[in-house]
């Protein structure tokens, strides 16, 4: 009986209030996100000085710290035991420290030697990485530990996508307005990112309090904080369907950045109108918004899966639709609108799908490791944004792309080349995933999982 009362509350229906708190939560995390991936680059090139090149380099090196990073992080919050749960209290405590990180980013004295700039960038970057860690996983590890309720945990991850996406349409439109509000010179980035913190600290704070940590390990399992880390890696890298949506968030995200990242060169070179740059993110972003409210329908209407193919199907469908005349403003609007809204169904469901893996390895391993799970898929998330950043460097210079060179100076190669980007690649990652969600059984047998774990009466 009392095994099954556990059960029961681990698979609990949440509320509308909980749901919000949790999605709040990424919406913190945008604001701080979102400045420093739109903005810092800029701030660091216009307002400073610094040559883009040795930011790139900066950028990198500092990527590759912030994978390790991640990997730590996660096997601490598996070591964690407080009464108030594992997660909770670093999303709470990492709050400060964070909104302290990005504050610093944006305060590089002017006034300084340009080798001196460079060194402050350096650590504050990496200072950043690392505070944006130290928050960003147990938030994320939070997700799995709420509920084990498969449709719940959906919720959970598109209240987390809306969370982040409305705060990226948001910080995207007022950053400008609001350095220039605070006097357009380097002290009012700072007032800016200062003003973001407030917000943030708020946010975070509602995530806090207004969640739960319900979930435990089964009877004869194994937790975190006694698994070691080799045995701890081990499981995550052996457990197939970890693996492949490892590869799904990965390819995912990196989607995600070639189509945002793709938009200016297409708008400069093929539309020949700059101009359109912000129609095109309007027109993905907003029906991405709304696909995520739909998501859930879709899932509880056709099931997961064929709504993860729809999705994908709307993304090539899409992105096909250029084919006939790029060169058509309206549909390629079109074409964008339909992307944003197909792209909805594989952000939303794509988390909820990696916490159902860290119960899947739990019934293979009998040891239950969520922080170290989610900071690999993390981990995923950071890979897939530098390999979408660095394949549009890499295809447009495999093209002969000249740096400010405008439209005539540009060899035949470019043309093709940001039509490959804009076009074709989606195409070829949207067929990737649905070729890997071919082999995710985990949906079919997730409930043969759970009875496993648990037993109808309370033994396993």
């Amino acid at each position: 009986m009392g095994q099954r009362a556990a059960v029961d509350k681990q698979n609990a229906k949440l509320n509308f209030s909980e749901r919000l708190a949790y999605g709040f939560g990424d919406g913190a995390t945008g604001f701080a996100g979102v400045m420093v991936t739109s903005f810092a680059m800029y701030y660091f090139t216009d307002v400073i000085g610094v040559a883009a090149g040795l930011l790139g380099t900066i950028l990198m090196l500092s990527r590759v710290l912030d994978g390790i990073t991640n990997i730590l992080m996660g096997y601490i919050v598996d070591k964690t035991r407080t009464k108030y749960g594992k997660a909770r209290p670093w999303v709470l405590g990492a709050t400060i420290p964070l909104v302290a990180s990005l504050i610093v980013l944006f305060s590089v004295p002017s006034s300084w030697e340009i080798g001196n700039q460079v060194l402050y960038i350096v650590l504050a970057y990496n200072f950043y990485f690392l505070m944006y860690t130290i928050s960003n996983i147990p938030y994320g590890t939070l997700g799995t530990l709420i509920t084990r309720d498969q449709k719940e945990r959906s919720n959970l991850n598109i209240a987390r996508m809306l969370g982040y996406f409305i705060v990226m349409l948001i910080v995207s439109n007022v950053t400008i307005p609001l350095v220039e509000l605070f006097g357009g010179d380097t002290a009012a980035w700072q007032w800016t990112a200062g003003l973001y913190g407030l917000i943030m600290i708020a946010m975070f704070s509602y995530t806090f309090f207004g969640t739960t940590e319900r979930v435990k390990p089964a009877k004869g399992s194994t937790a975190g904080e006694d698994v070691p880390l080799g045995e701890s890696l081990k499981t995550i890298v052996t457990n197939k369907y970890w693996v492949m949506i490892f590869f799904i968030i990965l390819s995912g995200w990196a989607m995600l950045d070639i189509l945002m990242g793709i938009n200016v060169y297409y708008a400069e070179h093929i539309l020949k109108d700059v101009s359109i740059v912000g129609r095109l993110a309007m027109f993905f972003t907003i029906p991405l918004l709304v696909g995520f409210l739909s998501v859930g329908y879709f899932n509880a209407r056709f099931g997961r899966m064929k709504t993860l193919y729809l999705g994908l199907t709307l993304m090539i469908i899409g992105s096909a639709l250029v084919i006939i005349d790029g060169l058509n403003v309206p549909l390629v609007l079109a074409s964008t609108a339909l992307r944003g809204f197909g792209f909805s169904a594989l952000m939303g469901n794509a988390y909820a799908m990696l916490a159902d893996t860290i119960d899947y390895g739990e019934w293979k391993s009998s040891m239950r490791i969520e922080g170290l799970t989610f900071s690999g898929g993390t981990f995923a998330t950071t890979l897939g944004h530098g390999l979408g950043s660095a394949g549009i460097g890499w295809i447009l210079g495999a093209g002969g792309y000249v740096s400010g060179g405008g439209t005539a100076a540009q060899p035949d190669g470019v043309f093709f080349v940001i039509d490959l980007l804009f076009i074709y690649i989606p195409i070829i990652i949207a067929i990737i995933i649905m070729i890997l969600l071919h082999f995710y059984k985990l949906d079919d047998i997730y409930q043969d999982i759970i009875h496993d774990l648990f037993g109808e009466d309370g033994e396993n």
